[in-house]
């Protein structure tokens, strides 16, 4: 599968992951609730991995930065779940966290050095806009 195929896909995935933390968020609170996702996560990768790792030992670097990005993917579905459980829209708290694309387009252009064109540039700046729109309409 290409990468483009593999995006739609975890988009499709991510959407309804996401509707239903809204109902779950009603039910069950945010840190719980991202305990036990993260949790039921890291079973499903574990045993979905076996087979296709040949070693699940990882230079020393690497594993502080595993636990780094760890951390801060707890946070931030931590407060995504709690955002979506209060606000009028599941999608607002979604839209400004996946603004972290215009960001990660930016960064990646100054610090390793990806292309960013003029329509790349006009992309981010459209985001940007919309991302503003919609977070103030409420």
């Amino acid at each position: 599968m290409n990468w483009v195929l593999l995006s739609i896909v975890a988009m499709i995935m991510n959407f309804f992951a996401l509707v239903f933390i809204r109902k779950l968020g009603k039910i069950v609170k945010p840190e719980l609730l991202t305990g036990y996702i993260f949790s039921f996560l890291s079973l499903g990768l574990l045993f979905t991995n076996l087979g296709a790792a040949k070693s699940f030992i990882v230079p020393f670097n690497a594993l502080l930065l595993l636990v780094l990005v760890g951390i801060m993917g707890s946070v931030v579905y931590l407060f995504l779940y709690k955002s979506i459980s209060i606000s009028p829209n599941p999608a607002y708290p979604v839209a400004i966290v996946s603004s972290s694309v215009v960001i990660v387009t930016l960064i990646s252009s100054f610090v390793l050095g990806t292309s960013l064109g003029l329509v790349n540039f006009f992309g981010v700046l459209i985001a940007v806009i919309g991302i503003m729109i919609l977070s103030l309409s409420d």
